[in-house]
């Protein structure tokens, strides 16, 4: 009989994290838009993701903690000044449309430009 239960052990990566440079992974999990378990390294130092994932079998065979994680999605990017970290902004303030603003159409600000649009087009919003 061989042996094969190399094949069910968790192949860490054997480089440094890109971000920060410490040479330490964990193991991580979360379900994807199909409705299948991932197992996606990541840093033990910065928490950052990297490309490569766990084999299913070797995570569940093997006796570790298991992160929780999100879904990866994609940084939103600000529609105005292209920065990374953009939040919804809807163009109906709810204050004005109640309700209805989620009917309105939305874009993506970040931090900066929300207030700025906020300052400018509606400043006397937390008065209503």
């Amino acid at each position: 009989m061989v042996n094969t239960s190399w094949k069910n052990a968790i192949k860490y990566p054997d480089h440094p994290c890109k971000y920060c440079g410490a040479k330490g992974w964990g193991v991580g999990h979360y379900v994807d838009a199909g409705g299948n378990p991932k197992y996606p390294f990541y840093c033990l130092n910065c928490g950052k993701r990297i490309p490569g994932f766990a084999k299913r079998k070797a995570v569940e065979k093997a006796n570790i903690d298991i992160k929780e994680l999100h879904p990866l999605q994609l940084p939103f990017i600000c529609e105005v000044c292209n920065r990374e970290g953009a939040e919804a902004h809807h163009w109906a303030p709810r204050h004005l449309f109640g309700d209805e603003s989620e009917q309105w159409p939305k874009s993506f600000l970040c931090p900066e430009c929300h207030k700025k649009w906020h300052r400018i087009v509606t400043p006397n919003m937390s008065e209503a």
